[in-house]
């Protein structure tokens, strides 16, 4: 797998899912299914195919992630992935699947992005 330097900046994002009325209502899995916009949901699905292997991630996971950081790097995502992984086995994730992480949440985060910019109200 390629070596991924490149970061992207999450900030306009985060400001959205964080500000919107009907996301603030949003704490679990279960409140996400009844509050969650279908545009944001149907692009953080897609995204999650980013994920190679027979299991995806949750849109909520993605969306949890994408509330909390404001720019996707390897630094700031493998921070966050083996935080719990460390603690429980004693190793953190592979590189390989951090990038994919990475992959992942920079196709979610660049989907809303221009769902945001091309919507119209």
């Amino acid at each position: 797998m390629s070596n991924i330097k490149k970061s992207t900046d999450n900030k306009t994002v985060k400001c959205y899912l964080n500000s919107q009325e009907e996301f603030s209502n949003i704490y679990n899995y279960e409140s996400y299914g009844l509050f969650i916009d279908s545009n944001i949901n149907d692009r953080l699905y897609g995204a999650s195919g980013q994920l190679s292997g027979s299991i995806r991630t949750t849109p909520y996971r993605i969306f949890s992630m994408l509330r909390v950081i404001d720019i996707i790097d390897v630094k700031t995502i493998s921070t966050i992935l083996n935080r719990r992984k460390i603690a429980l086995t004693g190793k953190p994730y592979s590189t390989s699947y951090i990038y994919q992480w990475i992959s992942m949440l920079t196709c979610a985060s660049q989907s809303i992005y221009h769902y945001l910019l091309t919507r119209t109200n």
